[in-house]
């Protein structure tokens, strides 16, 4: 067989080779990106479903507007419509619903003022809109008409971590830690002030740790 024709029959498996060393690399980039891709469709369908429980809401309180729990629950529903869109990197949609949420949230306060455990989230739907400032003012209003709601010194004592606050964090962890330290908000309390502690250096020694009832 000549040296021409042994170079022709080469030539296919060459195609081949070539075909073969471009296609795997692309289905495994394409794998690479499916547990992204499932994620954000993950993240859609739970942004779907709590769309439509806004909607539901919406109807309701259009046939009962003196239910003021469902301004209660249309805030909480756009405070987390607003998280899986963030997550989801919605962020101008994000944006929107945390605002919604606020509104909300303030109109609910406003008709139903001894409520104060919806400040709360409303603290923190500020912290998520990025104005921690004004989140923090919220939450000090909390835990001034509610000092034994061991939730808002928990939120007050994250939020001031946040903004580098660390020794009125702590301050804000110990009082909830103090409140109930048996339930699962006074271990996590108790776990951030170790936490804390650690990173600065502080002996286990120095832990303020209230009395046993």
């Amino acid at each position: 067989m000549s040296d021409n024709l042994k170079w022709l029959l080469l030539i296919p498996v060459v195609i081949v080779a070539i075909s073969l060393g471009y296609v795997i690399p692309k289905l495994v980039g394409s794998d690479d990106e499916r547990p992204e891709q499932r994620q954000s469709q993950a993240l859609q369908l739970d942004i779907d479903a709590t769309g439509e429980r806004i909607e539901n809401y919406r109807a309701l309180l259009e046939s009962n507007p003196e239910d003021v729990e469902l301004l209660r629950g249309l805030a909480d529903s756009h405070r987390e419509i607003g998280s899986l869109q963030a997550e989801n990197r919605q962020y101008q949609e994000s944006f929107t619903s945390f605002k919604t949420a606020v509104d909300y949230y303030r109109e609910y306060l406003a008709k139903k003022p001894e409520a104060q455990d919806a400040g709360i989230d409303l603290g923190l739907t500020y912290f998520y809109m990025e104005m921690p400032l004004v989140a923090e003012r919220e939450l000090q209003k909390v835990v001034q008409s509610l000092p034994q709601s061991q939730r808002a010194w928990h939120s007050l004592g994250w939020l001031q971590m946040r903004l580098g606050k660390d020794d009125e964090a702590r301050a804000s962890w110990q009082k909830s830690y103090e409140l109930d330290p048996e339930s699962a908000v006074g271990r996590e309390s108790r776990a951030f002030m170790d936490e804390l502690d650690l990173s600065r250096g502080v002996s286990q020694n120095e832990i303020q740790v209230p009395p046993a009832p």
